[in-house]
């Protein structure tokens, strides 16, 4: 059954949304602000979130840009009286799978839910394992002695690049590579430095098996020294 997020300031829209996929058999949850869409999102990882933009405080889009980074399972909708297309690709840009402008029929909207829906299922969970720790890189989990905490896109990457090559020394030029790869976007010569900060920080009495090898990079001990 998949779960759906609906942030949504105006209540009757919001209940109409709700009502259609409810009778399509799946769970719903509205919020009507951004900051409640923080709270909710701090324990749920819905397979689909249903944004407008114009909210009492704040750009809608401001959730997507959270969800890209932090959420590999939640697809986005962008719901929006901005039509134009600067909008539409400033919206998909920012990380919504899919922009429908309002008004909109309920048949066009439930088919782009569907699509959406239907490309969550056929996410695989991965998991990496060294002890008490496990990893869930689709969906930027790290959990340690069955307490489960969510990391930003990066912060999961590093840990996944390093758990997958564990007992490896593996370069500050690889970790650079893996995380930024060939795009235009170049990191800043501290941003490796500041992800492996925080991942030794998450990673919390297990920080010593992520160890600085001097002068050529990291290493993660499948155990401490």
């Amino acid at each position: 059954m998949s779960e759906i997020l609906i942030i949504e300031d105006d209540l009757t829209l919001a209940q109409t949304i709700g009502q259609l996929l409810d009778n399509c058999g799946m769970t719903t949850k509205i919020c009507r602000r951004i900051n409640s869409a923080y709270d909710y999102l701090k324990s749920h990882q819905p397979d689909l979130a249903i944004i407008d933009r114009v909210l009492p405080d704040g750009d809608g889009l401001e959730i997507a840009e959270y969800l890209k980074e932090t959420s590999f399972k939640t697809k986005v909708l962008i719901l929006s009286q901005k039509s134009e297309t600067i909008s539409r690709v400033e919206g998909l840009s920012k990380g919504a799978d899919d922009y429908l402008a309002k008004p909109f029929s309920s048949q066009e909207l439930k088919l782009r839910i569907e699509s959406l829906t239907n490309k969550t299922k056929h996410h695989q969970r991965q998991i990496l394992v060294i002890d008490s720790i496990k990893i869930y890189p689709n969906e930027s989990l790290l959990e340690i002695d069955q307490q489960a905490k969510k990391l930003r896109k990066k912060e999961i990457q590093v840990l996944q690049c390093l758990v997958a090559h564990h007992d490896q020394v593996v370069t500050r030029a690889q970790l650079e590579n893996w995380l930024w790869g060939c795009k235009e976007e170049t990191p800043t010569r501290t941003a490796l430095d500041v992800y492996i900060k925080r991942v030794r920080q998450h990673l919390g009495k297990y920080q010593e098996r992520l160890t600085t090898i001097r002068g050529f990079g990291y290493q993660f001990k499948t155990a401490a020294n």
